[in-house]
């Protein structure tokens, strides 16, 4: 009885150290033009809908971007490069 006893409540102990969920998420991606070719350098604004709040990041020289630590929610993301 004694083992028994030991494994569950080492096992409750290990679970009170589990980390809280984390309530952000990231939004990655590649702009690419209509003929596949990525765009470099491109301004991408990402804005949650519901409460317009928005950030802003860049391509880099293969096209792709990340926007970390978004709070939980419904974004609009836009790239708008001159010329296209």
């Amino acid at each position: 009885m004694k083992r028994q006893f030991r494994a569950t409540f080492l096992f409750a102990l290990s679970i009170s150290q589990i980390p809280a969920q984390v309530a952000t998420g990231n939004i990655r991606g590649t702009v690419l033009d209509g003929t596949g070719a990525v765009l470099p350098n491109c301004p991408i604004a990402i804005t949650n809908t519901s409460n317009g709040t928005q950030r802003s990041v860049t391509t880099n020289e293969r096209g792709d971007f990340n926007v970390p630590s978004l709070p939980v929610g419904f974004y609009d993301v836009t790239a708008a490069l001159t010329g296209f």
